[in-house]
This record gives C-alpha cells, structure tokens and sequence, in this order.
C-alpha cells in the first residue's frame, strides 16, 4: 500500500514565503478545505494517509515535498534555501524514518524537494534561488541505488517574460519516463 505523508495547513500560512508571485490574501478556510480534498482524493484511491498536524509557526509546512526527497530506498532531507522554512524538516524526518532510512545534506548545500523532479530513475535537479550548486551537485546524497542518475539543469526565464523561474516541479511535469511537459527551456549543466 502507498503511503502519503500530508500536514495540515497552518493558520498562518498567509505569512508564508514568496519569491516569483505577489503577495494576495490566501483564504485560509479554503485552503484547509482543499487540502482536506487532496487527502480524501488519495484515500479514494487507496493511499494510506499520515497527516502531521500543522506548524502554527511554519506557515509553509503543508508543503512537505519542499522538506525532503523520498525515492524507494532513501529519504534525503535537504538544507531548504529559505532558512525560515528549515525547521520543517525536523518532525517531517522524524515521520519519515517509520518508512525510509534518512540521509541529511550538509551545509553548504542547499536544496528545496520542490526543485527535484524524477522521472523514472533519473533526478532531475534544478538551480534555483533555493537551491544552490552544491545542494543539486550532491550525487552521494540524492543518488542511492535505485536511482541510476542525476541530472543537473538551470531553469531558464522564458523569452517573453522576465519573471523569474519558480521551482523545477513548477516548470516540469512528467508523464513517463521519456516525456515531460516544460514552459522554459532546460539548460543541462555540468557540475
């Protein structure tokens, strides 16, 4: 059985960080509703649900895959680039070693889950202003054995806009292992 690990959204997720939108009020009834759907969505489709509570103090912590990348064999928690959303990792680590052995990155590595995307046994992972060079070069620690790649990329601005690029999994979504949809041209890098 698959199982999801959710937090409940904070009351104060309206303080939440931004760095590529402009900040609007978040209806936080709403929000709690939304997720509350999300969670019945994967329960419906027979996914084992564990909801941590929220984090009154962490406003962006019902975003978990920021806090950490789980593949089959590992869960690696990162130092996130916002270091106001680094304490999320603690009790998230913590639930996650009932189901992965943890591996932690070290400084001074940096890495948001929002900016690792994987396709089948390949990590794509994207520079970003959360996740720095050292944080996507780190093969020792996002690479375990079942991962047979990673691969690094600069996520481009588009031509017709000067808005800055938002996280890897904003920009990419897969739909097999050899198709994936992008709205800014991937640069491979070398690292």
């Amino acid at each position: 059985m698959l199982t999801a690990i959710t937090r409940e959204v904070s009351a104060s997720i309206n303080n939440c960080e931004l760095s590529f939108h402009a900040r609007k009020p978040i209806d936080v009834a709403k929000a709690i509703a939304q997720h509350k759907a999300y969670q019945d969505c994967l329960a419906e489709l027979g996914v084992q649900i564990v909801s941590l509570p929220a984090e009154l103090d962490l406003p962006d912590s019902v975003f978990v895959e920021d806090a950490a990348v789980v593949v089959d064999e590992v869960a690696v928690i990162p130092i996130m680039g916002a270091p106001a959303r680094r304490p999320e990792a603690r009790s998230l680590a913590n639930a996650l070693s009932r189901y992965r052995p943890i591996k932690f990155l070290r400084e001074p590595a940096t890495l948001d889950g929002g900016d690792v995307l994987r396709i089948g046994r390949t990590l794509f992972v994207g520079l970003s202003q959360r996740t720095n060079r050292e944080g996507r070069c780190n093969r020792s620690r996002l690479r375990p054995a079942f991962i047979s790649r990673v691969r690094a990329h600069t996520l481009a601005t588009t031509p017709s806009s000067s808005i800055e690029p938002g996280s890897m999994r904003s920009d990419f979504a897969a739909f097999n292992s050899w198709t994936f949809l992008t709205k800014s041209q991937p640069q491979q890098t070398r690292c």
